[in-house]
């Protein structure tokens, strides 16, 4: 990691409404490896049964040839004191990057799993926070502080292992899937929703039932 500053109030001392200010910057790097348990496959060990030890095969397929998460992180700051300190704001705006991304994937009951452990693919989280201090009231006998703050995050898939573009990681009940899509944020909830005329009525069935319409995202 490497991080700096730049205090640049310092060559504006005679100026009569900042107080302060600084620049900052930051860029890390740094690696987040998996369990040793999830590398290799071992039977479950349950409670015993009148005395006798019992063992299970687990519901997920662990996979020996896992990597570290890598992670990478870019910051840069601004911090303001204006007005004879009655005015502070603080705010920073950070990218991160994480790769190789280790994430269970849903898999064929049939191979005696219901889910592998894989490197799926890379992920960014991008966004701004904000403080602001104000102080609009300040005598001898009483002082009134304000703060209000403020963080927005963005979340998006940049890509899945072997250039896929969309990765099933479970499904749920009532008919609704989980995905991994790319160009999305993580978690994409699948599933059916009502049919609609074009007034927006919802559509019924012969059967008084409503009429489901095919798979769609419902949100994240």
């Amino acid at each position: 990691s490497i991080t700096g500053s730049f205090v640049f109030s310092e060559l504006m001392k005679n100026s009569s409404w900042l107080n302060y200010g600084k620049l900052r910057g930051g860029w890390a790097q740094a690696g987040n490896a998996t369990t040793p348990y999830q590398l290799e496959d071992y039977a479950d060990v349950t409670n015993p049964f009148q005395g006798n030890p019992r063992y299970s095969n687990p519901d997920q397929a662990n996979n020996k040839y896992l990597v570290p998460e890598l992670k990478t992180t870019k910051e840069i700051g601004l911090e303001l004191s204006l007005f004879n300190r009655r005015v502070g704001i603080d705010a920073s705006y950070y990218d991160v990057i994480t790769e190789d991304l280790i994430t269970p994937v849903e898999t064929f009951t049939s191979t005696g799993y219901t889910s592998f452990i894989k490197n799926a693919g890379k992920l960014q989280n991008k966004g701004f926070e904000t403080t602001i201090n104000v102080n609009p009231i300040r005598t001898q006998d009483f002082s009134w502080d304000v703060t209000w703050n403020f963080a927005k995050n963005e979340n998006k898939l940049l890509e899945l292992s072997g250039n896929a573009q969309s990765l099933l990681i479970q499904n749920a009940p009532f008919q609704v899937s989980l995905y991994a899509i790319v160009g999305q944020p993580y978690g994409q909830i699948y599933g059916t929703d009502f049919t609609y005329d074009d007034k927006g009525n919802k559509v019924i069935g012969d059967d008084g039932l409503y009429v489901a319409s095919g798979q769609k995202s419902l949100g994240s």
